[in-house]
Formats: structure tokens, sequence, C-alpha cells
């Protein structure tokens, strides 16, 4: 657990919040397609994912916590789920993906932390992003005495949205993931 330690928020996730049926039907991800999970920890989100697109589709979990990933694959591996690609990626930028070729990409409570001080990691997505690919963010709501970061680096919808279209994307719509937590969709 040691080499985590520089890496904000590594083994924390949201994923045991969130009301996942709300999730999917928001992101609308469909069997054949290709999703990108960026910050993707142990990989939560990657799997139901990975369930949802089906053999047909690619899935690609990206994350610098060595744990995290190792874990991710031993999942994937167990659960006979080859179409999921789990690997140690910087996911400010640079992504080993061809141009227009995800669907779908979700940044679960990654934008409050990496995306303030990486619009590199905005570009890097527009690129990798379909044409009419859709960009999911799940956020912790500024709710006191709630999970989550500390109050002062949580993003509410608005700063979100702000932030967001700043680099480049248009805000889509927004659900209640959680008393405290929400999912915004975006495309760009």
């Amino acid at each position: 657990m040691e080499e985590h330690k520089h890496l904000h928020g590594a083994g924390k996730s949201s994923f045991s919040f969130v009301d996942r049926a709300r999730l999917l039907e928001a992101i609308g991800l469909k069997k054949g397609e290709t999703f990108l999970d960026l910050g993707c920890g142990r990989g939560e989100y990657s799997l139901l994912a990975a369930k949802q697109v089906g053999p047909e589709g690619k899935v690609f979990s990206f994350d610098l916590w060595t744990e995290g990933v190792e874990a991710l694959r031993g999942v994937a591996k167990k659960e006979n789920i080859p179409w999921l690609h789990a690997r140690m990626q910087d996911i400010s930028g640079n992504y080993p993906l061809d141009e227009s070729f995800v669907d779908a990409c979700l940044l679960s409570t990654v934008v409050h932390d990496v995306g303030r001080d990486h619009p590199e990691m905005f570009e890097e997505i527009g690129r990798v992003l379909n044409p009419n690919g859709r960009v999911a963010v799940i956020e912790f709501s500024k709710v006191a005495d709630t999970p989550g970061p500390p109050q002062g680096v949580r993003m509410d919808e608005g700063e979100l949205v702000s932030h967001m279209e700043e680099n480049g994307f248009t805000h889509v719509s927004t659900h209640e993931l959680a008393d405290f937590m929400y999912l915004a969709m975006f495309r760009r």
C-alpha cells in the first residue's frame, strides 16, 4: 500500500454509493460499444460497463495506481472478461487509443482532482471520443457531513458544467446518483 500514498484518492471509490441502474440508463451504454474509464481504481465501474457492452464491446481502464489496476486485471481474468483492458496509464493525456474510437468516457470523482490542473486531459478525451460520443462525470455534491473529498475541493454542478464547457464540452443532462453525488453528461 505504500506505493500509492502519493496518488490522491487512490483506493477510494464512489461505486458503493451509486445507483447503478440510474447510472447505466444515463450513460446509455449499449452492447458492442467502447467504454473508457479514466482513473478506474479497482475498476468497479469498468466491470459494470464490461457486462453492459458484452464481448462485442471493449472497455479500457486507466489508472496510475498499480494495486488497483492489478486487482482489476485479476477480476477480469477470473470472470473471463477478455474485452476489458486495464493498464497503468497517466490519465492527464496521451492515451494509447485511436482517434474517434470511444463511445463513452467515465470520469468518476476525477475532475475535481486531476481535471482542474490538466486541460490536456480534456483535449485527449476529445481526440479519442467519436463524434456521437459522450462523457459521464460523477462528482460529490457540496453537502456537509457526507462521504467524499473535503468540501473545499468538491465541485457543485454549476462549477463542473462551467469547467467542462471551458474545455470544449456541452452539458446534456444531470442525474442524482445518491443524496450527495451526481452524474453530469456531456458531448464534445
